[in-house]
């Protein structure tokens, strides 16, 4: 897979979010497909079901982000909570336990369109997390290793967008210099 995914929760003021639970087989015999995500819990950060656990929680409302540009091919509630589904260039994104979807089936989404809110996980004894997975080329793939740490995607960002407004400026310079 060639194509680089961007994290696929927002920040929250310098909190970054992490993977609670990564691609395993668990101990009730079923394999985790995909990745769950939320941040780590701080000290005084409260520890109770459904948005903290012992080591990390999710706040209410944080903007669910598309890793990769596609094509939105699922948006439904459904009893989990909600998911949302991308496809483009090859690979495919889920995202669950969504709430407050902010897209349409048929809609192109660039990296990073809000999809929708984290919403509270209907399973007992479950936090409230999002889970997403990744499918290359049809085939189920651990998320983890292709997810890029935000930080470096918004320096990158900020990194291609000043030197596109360096070489339009020196164009730019370029043409008014050589007017006739």
């Amino acid at each position: 897979m060639g194509m680089p995914l961007i994290f696929p929760v927002s920040k929250k003021g310098a909190r970054l979010p992490v993977i609670s639970d990564g691609w395993h087989l668990r101990s009730s015999g079923k394999f985790h497909y995909g990745v769950d995500v939320m941040y780590r819990r701080l000290e005084n950060e409260p520890i109770g079901l459904p948005w903290g656990t012992k080591g990390y929680i999710m706040f209410p409302n944080t903007a669910v982000l598309a890793a990769h540009p596609g094509t939105v091919t699922k948006a439904e509630i459904i009893g989990t909570g909600g998911i949302v589904r991308v496809v483009g260039k090859g690979i495919e994104t889920a995202y669950m336990h969504i709430t407050n979807l902010a897209v349409k089936v048929g809609q192109f989404v660039a990296a990073g369109t809000v999809l929708g809110a984290v919403g509270d996980n209907p399973k007992e004894n479950d936090p409230a997390h999002l889970h997403f997975e990744l499918h290359s080329d049809g085939e189920r793939t651990d998320p983890e290793p292709f997810l890029k740490d935000p930080i470096y995607i918004n320096r990158y960002i900020f990194g291609a967008s000043m030197i596109i407004l360096l070489v339009a400026g020196i164009w730019l310079g370029y043409k008014i210099v050589n007017m006739d």
